[in-house]
């Protein structure tokens, strides 16, 4: 059998036209590098060069050479690849995100990311937790941002970002005039719109209002758009109320109600090397806005 490295040294001499001269290049003795010409002139059953001068390839020597080259470089390829996608340069990322996490820190890292990794082909899933957990636990996701589902404990989570509860309201909302943070009390009274979030917050009166509601949007941009009409107040994260306009944002007096982000991952499983480093470069931007 010949040997890509025995190929090598084949081209080496022929660049060369000098055994002497290839010797000292690929550092090894003359004799040394003789003798594997020999061993690939036994196994292909015919000389490699004209005469001993190893000046003028036969034949059979161009052919060789044709293919060697082609399997060298070839080989040469394969390496380059190999290390790039070893240093996380190359390969796809997929993301699934909750949609306050898709356009805050998310762009942030996936730039900064594509900036050291031009090669590096991203995919960005903005849903709700719930399907960010689907996705990650599947494998449809290789990194997912997302709160954590009650009980769950199928996937490696890593806190990012906790993030206080507030109440949205409009701006010519009568709520929109208070001056200190809200007690629930103050809730009560006034039309509610549930919103998936809200299932986050472990207070009765949350739930009660929840249960009470009689309008239920799950897309925040169009939550904003039923709020803003005036149809009703919310509770949201405050990092994903990203529209102002003709909204207000009211403090709550609660402190315990707020929303956990985690980065998640599958467990049990050895990431590729593109998505580990996305992933720190996740866990940076975050601590970065802590």
């Amino acid at each position: 059998m010949i040997k890509l490295e025995q190929l090598q040294q084949f081209l080496v001499v022929s660049q060369c036209n000098s055994l002497m001269d290839a010797a000292k290049q690929l550092h090894r003795t003359p004799s040394a590098v003789s003798m594997t010409l020999k061993h690939i002139e036994q196994e292909l059953g015919g000389p490699l060069f004209e005469g001993d001068r190893k000046q003028q390839l036969t034949p059979l020597g161009l052919f060789v050479h044709k293919h060697a080259q082609a399997s060298v470089a070839a080989h040469r390829r394969a390496l380059d690849d190999i290390g790039r996608y070893a240093r996380g340069e190359t390969g796809v990322v997929r993301i699934a995100a909750v949609p306050s996490a898709a356009t805050q820190q998310l762009p942030e890292a996936i730039a900064h990311c594509h900036a050291e990794r031009p090669q590096l082909s991203i995919e960005l899933h903005d849903t709700d937790s719930a399907a960010v957990h689907a996705a990650v636990s599947t494998g449809a996701a290789d990194l997912g941002v997302a709160s954590l589902s009650k009980g769950d404990k199928t996937l490696h989570r890593q806190l990012l970002q906790v993030d206080p509860f507030v109440c949205v309201c409009a701006a010519n909302h009568p709520l929109a005039k208070s001056k200190e943070p809200l007690r629930w009390s103050e809730l009560q009274v006034h039309a509610f719109i549930h919103n998936g979030l809200c299932e986050q917050i472990d207070h009765p009166t949350v739930q009660q209002l929840s249960q009470n509601s009689q309008l239920q949007v799950f897309n925040t941009a169009s939550l904003f758009a039923f709020v803003r009409r005036g149809l009703g107040i919310t509770l949201l994260p405050a990092k994903s109320v990203t529209e102002t306009q003709g909204l207000a944002t009211l403090a709550l007096q609660d402190k315990k109600a707020e929303r956990s982000l985690y980065l998640l991952q599958r467990q049990e499983e050895s990431p590729a090397p593109a998505v580990r480093q996305l992933a720190k470069e996740i866990i940076s931007q975050y601590q970065k806005g802590i």
